[in-house]
């Protein structure tokens, strides 16, 4: 079974077991953080390593299982080590970057045992009144 996810075809088969024993399905569910708010010193220019600034950070992960079959928080992926995750990479050194912190928290997501893709998005509030400056990446196993 082949989803087409733009030009790439992500072959991935369901570790559960299926629904009805005529099918097998792909699991495409997900797991979101929206909208954590940080305050950094992460940027390019002096007064933003020297002030901290907003940054808003949101994670999508696509998990290789079925949500909602077992009722267990072990058996899940949980929000907190998501958040943990984020939290982590933002207290490093100032990075220049918002792209690199983003490729820096997609990667250690993905690399989570039940993670297929990963899509993190950061934007950067307090740059312009009239508009919201972002970057977003995505990475698929």
């Amino acid at each position: 079974m082949a989803l087409l996810l733009g030009d790439f075809f992500l072959m991935k088969y369901s570790t559960c077991a299926p629904l009805s024993s005529a099918n097998l399905y792909l699991s495409m569910d997900t797991i979101r953080l929206s909208s954590l708010h940080l305050q950094a010193t992460h940027g390019c220019y002096d007064h933003e390593k020297k002030n901290s600034q907003t940054f808003i950070i949101d994670v999508e992960c696509t998990l290789s299982y079925l949500l909602g079959t077992s009722d267990d928080l072990s058996k899940t992926l949980n929000y907190e080590i998501v958040r943990s995750t984020v939290l982590e990479i933002f207290a490093q050194p100032p990075l220049n970057l918002i792209e690199t912190l983003a490729v820096q928290i997609a990667e250690k997501i993905l690399m989570m045992v039940d993670v297929s893709k990963v899509t993190v998005k950061i934007a950067k509030p307090d740059i312009w009144a009239d508009s919201l400056p972002s970057v977003e990446v995505t990475r698929i196993k």
